[in-house]
Formats: structure tokens, sequence, C-alpha cells
């Protein structure tokens, strides 16, 4: 049993827990940006699939059209690494019951 299960069993506070824990200072981190070629492999190895997800964009039709999406694609990335903001339009998830 690891130290967080038997503080959890002791009706501890996870938010306690690790404030006791995990209190020293981090150093800030620093992110590389992203490159097109690197999206561009990522797209691509991909599963093919007719399924699609919150954007009901088959996996298909995206690789077919990587080449014209890889550049805002990566402005989008590189954006969100440097300032640490991920957009809210992009925390939407669709979960159906099989």
């Amino acid at each position: 049993m690891t130290e967080f299960e038997k503080n959890t069993t002791n009706n501890i506070d996870p938010l306690t827990y690790l404030r006791q824990n995990f209190n020293h200072i981090s150093l800030p981190m620093k992110l590389k940006n992203t490159t097109t070629y690197e999206i561009d492999k990522i797209i691509h190895s991909t599963k093919c699939k007719d399924s699609s997800g919150y954007d009901e964009i088959p996996s298909k039709i995206f690789k077919i059209s990587a080449p014209y999406v890889l550049s805002p694609l990566m402005f989008i990335f590189n954006k969100i690494l440097t300032t640490g903001v991920f957009p809210e339009r992009l925390k939407f998830s669709e979960v159906k019951p099989l």
C-alpha cells in the first residue's frame, strides 16, 4: 500500500497530503516550440477510422487535409506552450456509453 493510499484510508484530505509532501518550489518549466514536421508525423501515425470526435472530423479527412492545417495548428500549439493558456473551445469532450 502506498503512502497516499494509507493517508486516504485514514481520512486525510488529499490536498493536505499533497501540500505536506510536495511543498518544495519547482523550477519553471521551459517547453520547446513544436514544428510542422512533428505535427505531421503525429497526424499520420494515428489510425484511419471513420469515427470522429467532438469536432465531427473523421481521421481520414484530417489526414488528407494535413498539408492545409499544419501551419495553423503549429501556431495554436506554440501559442498554448508559450502562454500556458489552453483555449476553452478545445476543452470539450464527448462521452458516449456503449
